[in-house]
This record gives C-alpha cells, structure tokens and sequence, in this order.
C-alpha cells in the first residue's frame, strides 16, 4: 500500500466495498491526502465513499479524503473528510492538496487559486515548482475547558 512517504500517486483506481472503483490522486503537504476529482459534487458518493477512502489498506495510517471539482478559472470547490475526525467544513493543508493536484494534472494554471469548502474559501498559491502558499482567514470555532480531575487523571494513563 501507500506509505506517509510514498508521495505522489496519479490517477490510480482503488476498489471499495461492493467493487465500486474510485479514481484517486494522492498529495503530501505534510500530511498525507487522497484527492477525487469530480464533475458534480454529489452528497450520496461523499459519505458512501469518503470514509471507505480514509480507512482503505492502501493508506497503512489511513488518510484524509478531499472530493473536488473544478467550479470555474482558478476556482476549486472540495468537501473534507478527515482522517481521525471525519466530515470536516474546512483544512488548509486539505484545501493546499486539491489545489496542488488539480495543477498537476492541469486542470487548473499554477498561480492563484480559490478554493470554496462548506466552512468558507481561502487563496492557495500554488507556483511551478509546486511551493504552495495558503491565505485565509483563521477563527475560533469552539472553546471549551477541561477540569482538573481530568488533567490530573492524564498523568496516570501510562
């Protein structure tokens, strides 16, 4: 299977349950990512296949899973399914994997990019030799606090 250091990996078809085929493009910024490329972002496929895709044997410490569509000249759209966590509204590192990938395989330019997710859009620019830069804005979305038995509980864990 893929490894953390396997890297690139284009357009190779995975089989999932049920001998579904799934045309899968994987990208390393760091953490590992699985892309789908799609023309019609469709609800059904993404919670059929997303989680399938994340827990696959070929990605030996699962993966995070990206459904993609080009939505228009340097435009992306990408629903989030991350490994550990599931249904995610927005990642950088996710939305930096789609964007790498669709200029790799020259779906996009390289340059500037926008890439829509359900949790809001950020810039990605991605250049020639692939460096990426990621612009967006960063909010809290939840706090919360842990009590003290809690935290005094952790240290007898081991």
């Amino acid at each position: 299977g893929f490894g953390l250091e396997a890297g690139e990996v284009l357009g190779r078809e995975l089989e999932l349950a049920g001998g579904e085929r799934v045309r899968i493009h994987t990208v390393a910024v760091g953490n590992p990512h699985c892309v789908v490329f799609v023309d019609e972002l469709r609800r059904e496929d993404f919670v059929r296949q997303a989680p399938q895709l994340g827990a696959h044997p070929a990605f030996r410490a699962g993966t995070n899973v990206q459904f993609a569509r080009v939505a228009g000249p340097g435009t992306l759209e990408a629903w989030i399914y991350e490994r550990g966590a599931g249904e995610t509204l927005a990642s950088g590192s996710s939305a930096s994997a789609v964007a790498a990938a669709a200029v790799r395989l020259g779906l996009v330019e390289a340059g500037e990019l926008v890439v829509r997710m359900p949790g809001g859009s950020v810039g990605v620019e991605v250049r020639e030799d692939y460096r990426i830069r990621l612009r967006g804005p960063a909010q809290i979305v939840y706090r919360g606090a842990v009590r003290a038995a809690v935290v005094e509980g952790w240290g007898r864990l081991e």
